[in-house]
């Protein structure tokens, strides 16, 4: 339903984050007059993707690192990426792209860097309190959280028995072979199976890197090559985004079909078998990891055991001798400017109406919180729409027990498909989840608002 005529006053806003998600929210709460101010607690647009941002701790970038979803899936729809970009740019390349963004569309001026937002307390009036770490206030209509969930590094619990003599880091501090530890001519577990695990992993097994580099994998996970038949995967037609009312099942057939023309099954170089469809858990998108293994430069481990000093022990009984761990764990999805007695997410689960909107709190909105086989940005950019057109008055959400109802069923029908995982409680299929948005922004005014 639109709600047309209002002559309320536009409220005032408060965008956290200035990284992929919170910049195209700005430029739509922008162009629809929405006071807008976003804080960035670093001194960069792009967040993750601003190596820069490492010192700040909000950049889970390392120098080698390339996009795993091609340009015309990375690209927000108002500013297409130059043609001159190859089809997976290095993540200065995307940097650089965030940044015309932001000239292109003049949203610097709506962004103060430097401020970290410490606290957001909701008042008895329905405003938002805003604390920064300066330790000033400001007080805002409407909030909207856009600070990503690549951020806040989980390690492996419980700990495990032994004491390691060698070095250990979670994959967010990683940066290249030499920083921040010198793993050149040294023995490295990478452990996990995610994309960081993998582009870490291959890159330390090169011959003139480390001396020997094992993947330690708890389960088995489907690779997906980067090309198929010399054209990026992630631009061959898609069933369910052509027709998003297409079971997943089917793109699953196609997909597990595309895998094994290319390289097979996992268990044909001495990973373990997937025990799931494909599509049933995020696939790992590399094109190189499985010609590593291929060549006997990277070496596939069951999970670690025991710490033995400078060994390690793994469940099937072997013993290696190891200078350094790199945990390629997740992460957590947290909130620490909220008080807990207000929101507390436990095991990465936040239940959020169309992974935006907590029931029953009309002027909080987050951003960003999914995770597809696709990008983050397309979705986040519908996302910043929907906002704008909802604070400008101009569109109605379902009510409070409409949103429950069908939080509870996208629930259940990802707890029926995916792993139990704390990867898969944003999981989110990109078509049919961008054709949901685009739903909702026809209700404006009862147009199309997107092409």
């Amino acid at each position: 339903m639109s709600q047309e005529g209002t002559t309320r006053p536009l409220p005032r806003t408060c965008v956290i984050g200035a990284g992929s998600s919170g910049l195209p929210v700005v430029k739509a709460l922008r162009e629809r007059g929405i006071p807008t101010v976003c804080y960035e607690r670093t001194p960069n647009v792009g967040g993750l993707w601003c190596i820069d941002n490492k010192h700040y701790g909000a950049s889970a970038a390392y120098d080698s690192l390339h996009i795993n979803t091609d340009t015309r899936l990375m690209e927000y729809q108002d500013l297409p990426m130059p043609e001159d970009l190859p089809a997976y740019p290095s993540h200065r390349q995307i940097h650089a792209y965030f940044e015309s963004y932001v000239e292109r569309f003049g949203l610097r001026d709506s962004i103060r860097f430097g401020c970290e937002v410490t606290r957001c307390r909701r008042e008895t009036d329905g405003r938002w309190s805003v604390t920064l770490d300066s330790g000033g206030t400001e007080t805002f209509d409407a909030l909207v959280v856009a600070n990503g969930h690549h951020w806040d590094p989980q390690w492996p619990e419980p700990t495990l028995p032994g004491p390691f003599a060698g070095a250990q880091i979670h994959s967010h501090a990683y940066r290249n072979p030499s920083d921040p530890l010198d793993l050149r001519g040294k023995r490295v577990a990478v452990v996990g199976f995610g994309n960081s695990a993998v582009d870490i992993a291959t890159e330390l097994a090169s011959r003139t890197v480390a001396e020997q580099v094992f993947l330690v994998v708890r389960s088995g996970a489907w690779i997906l090559p980067k090309w198929f038949a010399g054209t990026p995967i992630t631009r061959l037609p898609q069933p369910q985004t052509l027709f998003p009312w297409m079971p997943w099942q089917v793109t699953s057939l196609i997909m597990g079909l595309v895998m094994r023309l290319q390289f097979g099954r996992p268990s044909d170089y001495g990973l373990p078998e997937p025990d799931h469809r494909p599509l049933q858990s995020h696939p790992t998108v590399s094109q190189d990891l499985l010609s590593r293994i291929g060549h006997g430069d990277l070496l596939v481990k069951p999970p670690i055991r025991e710490l033995q000093g400078g060994q390690v022990a793994f469940e099937d009984g072997s013993v290696e001798r190891l200078d350094a761990i790199i945990w390629c764990t997740g992460y957590r999805v947290s909130f620490p400017f909220f008080e807990p007695s207000f929101l507390e997410v436990r095991d990465n689960v936040l239940p959020l109406w169309n992974h935006m909107i907590l029931p029953g709190v009309d002027d909080l909105f987050f951003v960003g919180l999914y995770q597809p086989l696709g990008s983050i940005m397309q979705p986040a950019e519908l996302q910043g729409r929907i906002i704008g057109e909802h604070l400008s008055g101009r569109l109605r959400f379902p009510p409070e027990m409409q949103m429950r109802r069908e939080l509870t069923a996208e629930q259940a029908a990802v707890e029926k498909r995916y792993r139990r995982s704390p990867r898969h409680t944003m999981q989110v299929d990109f078509g049919p989840f961008m054709h949901r948005l685009r739903r909702i922004l026809r209700q404006t005014s009862g147009k199309e608002r997107e092409s």
